[in-house]
C-alpha cells in the first residue's frame, strides 16, 4: 500500500485492510497538505467483537543498521539526539504508544506516547531521542532499528514499564497497558504521513523528495517489471530468456538498482512465453524454480508449459497488469 511499511496483527476476529489515503485543504489539525503531503498510509480496523490477551495490531518501519550507524548520530552518547516525526489522525480520542527496537547486541527498547488525539484532528508529533551506551548499530544491511506503531497490543504483551528511556528490550512488556477504545470499534481509522527521523534535537519541516528519487530509493527493497493494472498491457516484454529444457526457461532479470542483498524472492503473475517459432500461446509460465541473485542482477527459472528447446524467448505480459516482482525487504 505505501513502500517499506508494514502492517502486523495476530488474534483479530475480523482483518484490518490498509490503504493510501489523501489528506485534502479542510482536514482538521496539524493538516499535512498544507505542508505538501498529499498521500498518507492508513489502516481501518475490522470488527473486533472481542478483546484478546495476545491481541495485536501494528504498523512497523524498519531501518538498516548501517544506516543509523553512518547517520552522525553518536548514538552511544545520551547527550546526542536524534528526532522522530510524523503527522498522525484517528478517529478515537485516547493516547497512543510508539516505540523503538533496535537489533544488534543485546536489543534495546525506547518506548514513548504521542499525546491524546481528537477525534479526525491531524497532529504532528515529535519525539526526541537519546543516545545511550547499550545501543550498537552494526556496519551491515540488516535490520538495525524498527519504528512501531501500537495501535493495540493485549496484555501478554504489556506492563509496568519506563517512558523515555532505553532498556533492555523485554517482548513480553513491550509497552505500558494500553486502552482498547480505538482497536474495539468497528472500522476505526489510523492515519500517518510526513514520517521523518533526523539527526538532532529540533523536528525540521517534511523533507519532500521528487517521486522518482523516492522510487529509486525503494527499489532498493522492492521492484516490479510490468504490473501497475492497465499500464501493463497483455503481450508486453518484461524479460528475455533461453528455453533451456521444454518445460524450463532461464531468464536474465537486471535490476533497476542495486539491492540491499542478494536474498531475493520473485514472485510473478499473468506471465506467458513467446519464441516467435511455435508461435504465442498463454499460460505457458506456471511458477518460479530457483533464482540464483546477485545485488544487481538474477538468473531466474521458470517452470513453464512443454515447448521446443533452445529457443529464445520473451517473458511477457499474458494479461494486464502481469509482472515480475523481487523484494529483498528487510
Amino acid at each position: 500500500t505505501v513502500d517499506r511499511f508494514r502492517l502486523e496483527y495476530g488474534g483479530t476476529d475480523e482483518a484490518p485492510v490498509q490503504l493510501q489515503s489523501q489528506p485534502s485543504s479542510s482536514d482538521l489539525g496539524d493538516n499535512p497538505y498544507k505542508a505538501g503531503i498529499t498521500r498518507a498510509f492508513q489502516v481501518r480496523n475490522g470488527n473486533q467483537t472481542s478483546v484478546g490477551a495476545a491481541d495485536y495490531l501494528v504498523v512497523l518501519y524498519r531501518i538498516e543498521a548501517a544506516d543509523l550507524r553512518n547517520s552522525g548520530w553518536d548514538y552511544t552518547n545520551p547527550n546526542s539526539f536524534v528526532t522522530l516525526s510524523y503527522y498522525m489522525k484517528v478517529n478515537t480520542s485516547q493516547n497512543f504508544y510508539v516505540t523503538l527496537k533496535t537489533a544488534d547486541g543485546t536489543p534495546q527498547k525506547y518506548a514513548m506516547e504521542t499525546g491524546t488525539l481528537s477525534v479526525q484532528t491531524w497532529k504532528r508529533v515529535t519525539h526526541t531521542i537519546p543516545g545511550n551506551s547499550n545501543l550498537q548499530f552494526d556496519e551491515n544491511t540488516d535490520e538495525g532499528l524498527e519504528i512501531e506503531w501500537s495501535l493495540f497490543r493485549g496484555t501478554d504483551q504489556t506492563g509496568s514499564m519506563s517512558l523515555n528511556a532505553w532498556a533492555a528490550n523485554n517482548n513480553s512488556v513491550r509497552t505500558p497497558d494500553q486502552t482498547n477504545t480505538w482497536y474495539d470499534t468497528n472500522n476505526s481509522n489510523f492515519e500517518v504521513t510526513g514520517v521523518q527521523l533526523e539527526l538532532g534535537p529540533v523536528a525540521t519541516p517534511f523533507e519532500i523528495k521528487t517521486f522518482a528519487d523516492e522510487l529509486r530509493r525503494c527499489q532498493r527493497y522492492c521492484f516490479r517489471l510490468g504490473g501497475g493494472g492497465s499500464n501493463t498491457e497483455s503481450g508486453t516484454t518484461l524479460a528475455m530468456g533461453v528455453q533451456s529444457h521444454s518445460t524450463t526457461c532461464k531468464s536474465h532479470i537486471q535490476h533497476p538498482v542495486s539491492m540491499r542483498s542478494k536474498d531475493i524472492t520473485f514472485t510473478v503473475d499473468s506471465l506467458s512465453l513467446d519464441d516467435d517459432v511455435a508461435g504465442y500461446s498463454g499460460g505457458r509460465v506456471n511458477s518460479v524454480s530457483s533464482v540464483s541473485s546477485s545485488k544487481s542482477d538474477s538468473t531466474v527459472i521458470f517452470d513453464t508449459a512443454t515447448m521446443g528447446t533452445v529457443n529464445v524467448t520473451r517473458v511477457v505480459s499474458d494479461g494486464t497488469g502481469g509482472y515480475i516482482q523481487g523484494d529483498a525487504e528487510l
